[in-house]
């Protein structure tokens, strides 16, 4: 499994995982069927790639990283430097196609985004987290702490416990 920054050819692939995820998922109460799912996401995806899309309170630097086994991208993880909730990142973005759950791709991803994270100095991080999102439990299970109903937090990213 090959875990690597995420390109602008990726754009396409990274909208439909998100899009069948989302689908997928309980928790998107809103999203219907890939295609119209996919259709709405690739403009946010794509903005936030190029950053002419930003969520409130990003500043302007900004990563990606795909999952990419040989048969094409499974997952991905998006986060940016960030002023939201007095944290100075944000995990945006952590899809991982429903087939491919629970094998440690997660994981695989967490761990480029926390480094990247490490050096742009922005240890703590924020990432939205509603108690109904399946992800929820995976970053408590990192290190996250609760700060309200739907946002966890690192205290310092760089310093979590070892998942058990």
């Amino acid at each position: 499994m090959l875990i690597r920054p995420a390109a602008a050819f990726d754009l396409d692939a990274i909208a439909r995982v998100q899009a069948r995820t989302m689908v997928a998922a309980a928790h998107y109460k809103d999203s219907l069927e890939d295609e119209s799912e996919y259709r709405r996401l690739l403009p946010r995806v794509s903005g936030y790639f190029a950053g002419t899309y930003g969520p409130r309170y990003a500043l302007a630097e900004r990563v990606m990283f795909v999952a990419e086994p040989d048969e094409g991208i499974v997952g991905f993880i998006a986060g940016h430097r960030s002023t939201r909730r007095g944290c100075s990142a944000e995990l945006e973005w952590m899809f991982v196609l429903p087939e491919w759950q629970r094998q440690g791709i997660g994981e695989r991803l967490l761990q480029p985004l926390r480094e990247w994270f490490i050096a742009q100095n922005s240890t703590r991080v924020i990432v939205d987290a509603p108690p109904e999102n399946p992800c929820r439990a995976f970053y408590l299970k990192h290190g996250a702490i609760p700060l309200d109903g739907y946002w966890l937090y690192w205290m310092d990213i760089g310093h979590t416990p070892e998942p058990e």
